[in-house]
Order: C-alpha cells, then sequence, then structure tokens
C-alpha cells in the first residue's frame, strides 16, 4: 500500500508539471498575440523590432522573447519589398529557398548585362561604330544595326540599372499608397513585362525588349552568316566575315539567357508575393502557420539581409550585395491563463499521527500502549503552482497543488496562496490550503494486546485506506 501511495503520487506531480523553460515572471509578462508577430529591421539602431496583431509601436526584440497565442500565429513583415530586403522565419535552422532564389536571379540578370561587346570601352555603354567600305555599302548598315541592337542602350548596364530602380521603386510607392502588398509587387511584374503603350512616362518592359532584340538580332544574324558564304567581291564581304568573328551568336545567347533569368524573376513575383493569401494588408508572411501545443513550443528565427545593387565607376558592371543585416530568436508558446512551475517547500500539516509504544499489563505482560500524539508535521514537499496571470506587480495569486512523499506521512496538497516576485535574491511563493494525509495506523493489533515488543508494533503499522483531510500551510523559496 505505501509504495503504491507514493507511486501515485508521484505520477501525479508528474503529470501536473507542464516544461516550462522561461521564468514565471516572464511568462506571466509575455505578450499575447492573437494572428501575427510583426518584426522589422532597425536599420538606425541595428536591431530587430516587434509589434503584434494591428499594433503599429516596434519595440526592441529582446534575447529569448517569449509571445503566447491561444490557437496559431505567422511572422509578418511589414511593407517587404523582395527587391530591396529578404526576411525568412523558420522554426527549423532551414532558410526560405525562394528568399535565396531572388538572389540568384538577380545575380544572374546582372552578370549578363556586364559583357562588353568586342573593342567596347570600359566607361562607355555606346557602342563603336563600324568601319565601313568608301562610299558606304549594305555591309556596314547591317553589321552596324547588329551592333546596335546586341550592345546598344536598350541592353547595357546603365539601362538595366535603371529598369531594375523602377521595378524597386513600384514596389516601395504600392506598398506606401496602397492597403495591399500584392497588388504593389504586381505593380513592378507589369513594368516587366507591358508593352510599349501611348504616354509619355509609359515604355516597353525588359522583357518584350529583350524579346524584340533576340528576334531582330538573329535574323540580322542569319542574314550576314549567309553573306558571309558567298565569294568576296567586295569590301562588303570581308565585313560580313569579320563580323562573324565577333560571335555574334554568342551574344545573342546571353541575352536569351538574360531574358530568362527575368522570366524567372517575374514568375517568382507572382507565385511567392504576388499572392493575396501571403499579406495581411501591407505586411508579408515570412512563416508558414505556427501552432505550438500544450506540450510542444516553437523556437522560432528570423534571419534579415539587405539587397544592393551596385555599379563599378570604372567598367559600369553591375553587382548584386546581399548583407546581412541582423537575425532573432524567440519562443511561441501555448497561451494558458496560469503560468506553472515547479519548488520544493516546507510544509506544515495540521495532521494528528497516532503513536504508539510498550506498557504492561496487570500480568506483567507486554502490551500495546498509545502514548501522545504528533500534532503538527514538517515535511519537504513538491509542490506545483498555478500561476494566474490575472495581476501584475509584485504579487500574483495562485493555485497550488503537491505532494509530500515523506515515508512517515504521504499527502496531496490542493490549496492556493500568493507568489512574491523580487524578495531578496529570490522568489518566495506562500501558500496554504487542504492536506489529503495517509497516516499509519495500527492494522490488526489494538491498545491492550500482548506484543514481544516495539518490534511486533512496527510490523504491523500500516496505512489507512482513506486519507485524513486537514489544513497545511506551506512556503517556497528560490525557484
Amino acid at each position: 500500500m505505501e509504495t503504491r501511495i507514493r507511486i501515485l503520487l508521484t505520477m501525479a506531480i508528474l503529470a501536473l508539471a507542464h516544461q516550462a523553460t522561461a521564468q514565471t515572471r516572464e511568462l506571466l509578462d509575455a505578450p499575447q498575440v492573437k494572428d501575427r508577430i510583426r518584426v522589422q529591421w532597425d536599420a538606425t539602431n541595428k536591431k530587430m523590432t516587434w509589434a503584434v496583431d494591428e499594433g503599429t509601436r516596434f519595440r526592441e526584440l529582446l534575447p529569448d522573447a517569449l509571445f503566447l497565442t491561444k490557437t496559431s500565429v505567422v511572422i509578418t513583415y511589414p511593407r517587404l519589398n523582395p527587391l530591396r530586403i529578404q526576411a525568412t522565419a523558420s522554426v527549423t535552422a532551414a532558410d526560405d529557398p525562394s528568399a535565396a532564389t531572388i538572389s540568384k536571379l538577380i545575380e544572374s540578370i546582372l552578370s549578363v548585362a556586364t559583357i562588353l561587346r568586342p573593342g567596347q570601352k570600359a566607361t562607355g555603354d555606346e557602342p563603336t561604330t563600324v568601319p565601313a567600305c568608301p562610299g558606304g555599302g549594305p555591309a556596314a548598315n547591317e553589321v552596324g544595326a547588329l551592333t546596335l541592337a546586341l550592345y546598344g542602350p536598350d541592353t547595357s548596364p546603365t539601362h538595366l540599372r535603371a529598369e531594375m530602380t523602377r521595378w524597386t521603386a513600384a514596389i516601395d510607392d504600392g506598398l506606401r499608397d496602397t492597403a495591399s502588398g500584392a497588388k504593389a509587387i504586381r505593380s513592378a511584374i507589369t513594368l516587366i513585362t507591358q508593352k510599349e503603350v501611348s504616354g509619355d512616362n509609359q515604355k516597353a518592359g525588359l522583357l518584350p525588349t529583350l524579346d524584340q532584340v533576340i528576334k531582330g538580332a538573329t535574323a540580322s544574324a542569319e542574314r550576314i552568316e549567309k553573306a558571309a558564304m558567298e565569294p568576296p567581291t567586295s569590301c562588303d564581304g570581308t565585313i560580313y566575315r569579320l563580323a562573324l568573328l565577333t560571335n555574334p551568336r554568342g551574344r545573342i545567347q546571353q541575352l536569351a539567357v538574360l531574358k530568362a533569368a527575368v522570366t524567372q524573376l517575374v514568375d517568382l513575383l507572382e507565385t511567392q508575393y504576388a499572392v493575396d493569401a501571403k499579406w495581411e494588408g501591407t505586411d508579408f508572411h515570412i512563416s508558414d502557420e505556427i501552432r505550438p501545443t500544450p506540450d510542444k513550443m516553437r523556437n522560432v528565427t528570423v534571419k534579415i539581409a539587405n539587397v544592393t545593387l551596385k555599379v563599378d565607376d570604372l567598367s559600369s558592371a553591375l553587382t548584386i550585395a546581399q548583407e546581412d543585416a541582423g537575425s532573432a530568436a524567440f519562443t511561441v508558446r501555448r497561451y494558458n491563463a496560469f503560468a506553472p512551475e515547479i519548488g520544493v517547500g516546507a510544509v506544515f500539516g495540521f495532521v494528528t499521527r497516532p503513536k504508539y509504544g510498550t506498557g504492561k499489563n496487570q500480568a506483567g505482560d507486554t502490551i500495546v500502549a498509545r502514548v501522545p500524539d504528533d500534532q503538527v508535521s514538517v515535511d519537504p514537499s513538491v509542490l506545483v503552482n498555478f500561476v494566474c496571470r490575472c495581476a501584475a506587480g509584485a504579487f500574483a495569486p495562485m493555485v497550488q497543488i503537491g505532494a509530500s512523499t515523506s515515508k512517515d506521512l504521504p499527502a496531496i496538497l490542493v490549496g492556493g496562496g500568493l507568489r512574491l516576485f523580487g524578495a531578496g535574491k529570490g522568489d518566495v511563493a506562500i501558500g496554504g490550503g487542504l492536506m489529503l494525509a495517509w497516516v499509519k495506523d495500527l492494522q490488526t493489533l489494538k491498545e491492550g494486546d500482548v506484543v514481544t515488543g516495539t518490534k511486533d508494533i512496527e510490523a504491523d503499522l500500516g496505512y489507512g485506506a482513506r486519507p485524513r483531510p486537514r489544513g497545511y500551510f506551506g512556503i517556497q523559496y528560490k525557484f
């Protein structure tokens, strides 16, 4: 019976003792989140900031911050421009692959666009003129037109820089002026893909421009290749042959790769960022739904990187610089009206414990005799406090459940009390309530029965089937 009771008490404590990694005060003060945690990088102060739900006041995100939710949350980034900032949030060490894909695509675009044509000076975008035959000729015109198409202003680094600046600015303007982040992304997609339209400020996007250049250059290269196969009858034939030495087909292939990269960028913007379901107004979801459970919390890592376009002053070469701005980690836990904590304390139990010794009857036999009972017991006990979130400051009410696994007085404790914070170097809890104690008493013997000695009495002592309800007072210190 004794072993069974102690096992049951231990199992009860383990069932009530939820795993808690945060200190009780931090758990009580943790903000409750309805649907989203907003994170934003403060570039001026070099720190991560946060707000919850509809909040607009961003505060510094301290290390090991804790958030509580009753259901689930997503992590969002306000006014995220994927061509300017990359933000990821994950519950594992893996990064969001879509952000890395954008960087690779932009890098691919720029690497193609910065290739200089043969003979072009590094400091300018305009192609050099093609030597002509005396009096001019069709070869000079054809090769000059092809050179202008392949290495002219429509495919120059300067033009590409201006185009990418337009895309980025379109997203920034859309995020500032509209209530839809997906709509802002679509405005940039329109700039990239639109065909030439009427209007002072309207022009064809980069994709249709590249398509037109590639088609025209391909047709011109075919004519030059055909003409170069003819017997040279004039200097025109020489110009055609010299033009082939510059490998126009290679440059056309480079432009095709550039077009493919821009197309992939558009597809990624459409599938990853121009989706209404991934936005809360102008807040972009940088995480999937995070749903903590009562026994499992979620550790979240947020990473921010800045995307910057750079132009070399000498070569006009464009490069993309992706620089890690900062990161932060925090925890999302299931909300509970009570914060559980485990502690060990001294329990004063108002329990009467019968005690027995030996005496002599009239015949001189050794018999069982009653001695003065214990009125109060002091035993170390394991206590689980459920501290209420209904109060702030130095005091908080709590519900208390515990067990004393004392060999002499096992008991279950159910009560309440006050949790005190900042009392000295540690924390204090004072509680009291009902103690259900199992008391040892004689099982078969009774007062006056003849025994050989105290060993017979100790062997006959055992726990009763029903506990004795009594009161208790407990104190815990330093959790």
